[in-house]
């Protein structure tokens, strides 16, 4: 399990590392930002899936956080799928979304239909993503338990599919021009409205159709569930349904929109934190509360939409770049020394925290430290062979002062 940002201030201890696998070590060395395919066998479905993982930056940098997890339908989409994750990987970079694992699961072929109507077909892909999918993320590559659903027609129905058979298994879901079945009753809605109420957790529902003509089916089934499933704020609001009408898209374009409003609708309080810091608390907030009251913000966004959110270099480089700007040189240096313990891999903090000490004239904990941005540098991914080798001389250079 993770250990949270609040964990680290509190206890103030040294963070362990968990060793890396072979397979996780190699896929970073790699693949850095870009998605890829990989087989994996499934007994559930008794044949190979290519499932595309997408590791966010971060991913490389720490031991000591797992991530959220949005499983991606219809990645077999050549136009579709690459804009979505260019999208997602836009709003990281802005800190509107929390770094998270992407993974693209494909429907294509004769057996479409198959694996994600109504029956045992679509229980096999349930069972495949909850009990083989999810597990092996969770192992090997630092992901959370719950995940994220997004899927779009027919797969926005399976994503409606599990969060009436497998809610427990979910934190959000998002169902983009989906539809019901032949046979569907409201009797349907109403097991949906049970088994949602017994969650003892926040829930998000998001579903969205276009305004075109060819949407109007899709659009009138969401309403329906929309409409039914209001009934559940009165009783349980920490459920949340919402449905979005998105003009002038056709039934394709309603996935690449319906998908951005609905992942910066479900985080839009974590986005909220930096822009809180930057223009209101950071002008008023006493400096010795100021790394227990950043804590606090995760810890509650955490709390509000069920899916735990870590803070990002962007966080920890803004916000102590504020403090610094203000003159209080302490805050800074903490903020960066919590930063170096959740992201022990990313060397410009250690490289900070060096030349802190020189400027105090403390030579000693300055070579510790530099020297240390000296090692993570030989393997830091996200620099290019003559950057490294500039990088590697100024630190030389003060070293040698």
């Amino acid at each position: 399990m993770q250990k949270t940002l609040l964990t680290l201030l509190l206890l103030a201890s040294a963070l362990t590392s968990k060793a890396q696998t072979a397979q996780a070590a190699d896929f970073g060395k790699a693949l850095m930002l870009h998605e890829a395919s990989t087989g994996f066998e499934s007994k559930a479905l008794q044949r190979t899936v290519d499932i595309r993982l997408h590791l966010p930056e971060e991913w490389y940098l720490t031991e000591e956080i797992d991530y959220p997890v949005l499983v991606l339908f219809d990645s077999q989409h050549a136009m579709t799928y690459p804009f979505l994750l260019h999208a997602i990987d836009l709003l990281i970079s802005n800190a509107q979304l929390p770094q998270m694992i992407v993974v693209g699961i494909p429907f294509d072929g004769e057996e479409r239909r198959a694996m994600t109507s109504q029956g045992a077909k679509a229980e096999a892909t349930a069972r495949f993503l909850n009990q083989e999918l999810i597990p092996h993320l969770k192992a090997e590559y630092k992901a959370q338990e719950r995940v994220m659903v997004a899927g779009h027609s027919r797969t926005g129905f399976f994503t409606s599919y599990l969060v009436a058979h497998h809610p427990e298994t979910l934190n959000a879901a998002v169902s983009l021009s989906a539809f019901f079945e032949e046979g569907f009753m409201p009797e349907d809605v109403r097991h949906v409205m049970r088994r949602l109420e017994q969650l003892e957790r926040p829930f998000s529902w998001y579903v969205a159709s276009g305004t075109s003509i060819e949407d109007a089916t899709y659009l009138k089934d969401q309403l329906v569930l929309r409409d039914s499933l209001d009934m559940i704020y009165q009783r349980r609001p920490q459920t949340i349904c919402q449905l979005r009408k998105i003009d002038h898209t056709n039934h394709m374009s309603t996935y690449m929109q319906g998908l951005q409003w609905a992942l910066i609708d479900y985080f839009s309080s974590y986005e909220r934190i930096l822009d809180h810091w930057l223009f209101e608390k950071g002008e008023t907030i006493a400096p010795k509360k100021a790394l227990l009251a950043f804590a606090s913000d995760f810890r509650r966004v955490s709390e509000e939409t069920g899916t735990s959110v870590q803070p990002s270099i962007i966080h920890f480089w803004s916000i102590a770049s504020m403090f610094l700007s203000r003159g209080e040189n302490a805050t800074f240096q903490q903020f960066i020394e919590l930063a170096l313990k959740v992201f022990p891999k990313e060397y410009s903090f250690a490289e900070e925290l060096g030349l802190l000490a020189l400027e105090r004239g403390d030579r000693e904990t300055a070579g510790q430290y530099l020297n240390q941005a000296l090692q993570l540098l030989e393997t830091y991914p996200f620099v290019s062979d003559a950057e490294r080798e500039v990088a590697k001389q100024a630190i030389q250079e003060r070293l040698a002062e």
